[in-house]
């Protein structure tokens, strides 16, 4: 995966950074502030966490469900690992050892370490889509995007720090909309299960979102950024804690690349939208 020699010095000090100084670091080292988070109001504090995360973990690649803020965390890994002196190089089995904290552990043992999920289902297309993506396709669109998506909005971090969880539930109303639904509702209450219909949830945070959908009665599936796709382990959202731990293959596909990690949790108000299937 990664080569282990490691400049002990500049990971220190960035672990050690204040966030403006962390920020300045890496920025003199090369990083990009995308358009979408120039302006936001909590940006060297977004820089600062993702880095010290990277060191921390460098074998994390999975923080949000928000596509802009996924890509660009991606984008301050690249720049640490560089600053680090951690290339990925060849397959190096240690590092998983490293990653966890632990031993080497088979794939049925890595799904063990999820807490409040189970695994469905790991494939290499997992990474290909997000929460809101599956929540709506179930896995049939291969493609990252955010409420707003098919009346051609694009959320900036800051609208999205800023934006209400109602607002937030109109722009997956107008999706909805714009892809044929109808007899949509919203509500902060769980509504009925009903045959031909479908219930999507999500909780929305200042810098992220997640998503699930009623899979079955009582039954309730989701998939947290690239992760497997989970099922969420109680029959009522609000039981439970709602994180983004997962499965996932990495940059390898190989059964021993698989690992759980979380480094997020979800504690909005949980909003349901259902809707009248189209081929019911």
């Amino acid at each position: 995966m990664m080569s282990k020699t490691i400049k002990a010095g500049e990971s220190k000090e960035l672990l050690e950074a204040d966030d403006e100084t962390c920020y300045s670091i890496l920025l003199d080292a090369g990083l990009e502030v995308p358009d979408t988070y120039k302006d936001y109001i909590y940006l060297t504090d977004f820089v600062s966490t993702i880095a010290k995360k990277v060191v921390e973990n460098p074998t994390v690649t999975n923080w949000y469900n928000y596509e802009e803020a996924q890509e660009f965390a991606l984008k301050i890994r690249e720049t640490v690992l560089e600053y680090i002196g951690y290339e990925e190089t060849a397959v190096d089995s240690s590092l998983l050892t490293y990653s966890l904290n632990s031993t080497m552990l088979s794939q049925s043992q890595y799904e063990y370490l999820l807490r409040y999920s189970t695994k469905v289902f790991l494939n290499s297309a997992c990474e290909n889509y997000n929460c809101y993506s599956y929540a709506l396709h179930g896995g049939s669109v291969y493609e990252w995007f955010s409420p707003g998506r098919y009346i051609g909005l694009t959320i900036t971090a800051n609208e999205l720090a800023t934006m209400s969880s109602s607002r937030f539930a109109s722009l997956v109303q107008y999706d909805l909309q714009q892809l044929g639904y109808t007899n949509i509702t919203i509500s902060t209450t769980r509504p009925s299960y009903q045959s031909g219909y479908k219930v999507i949830a999500f909780r929305k945070i200042t810098d992220d979102y997640h998503f699930m959908w009623e899979y079955g009665n009582n039954v309730w599936r989701h998939k947290p950024g690239s992760s497997a796709i989970l099922k969420y382990n109680y029959t009522s959202l609000t039981d439970g804690r709602w994180i983004n731990e997962g499965l996932y293959l990495g940059n390898y596909a190989t059964e021993e690349g698989i690992y759980a990690s979380w480094t997020k949790e979800y504690t909005g108000t949980v909003y349901y939208i259902k809707y009248k299937l189209i081929y019911s």
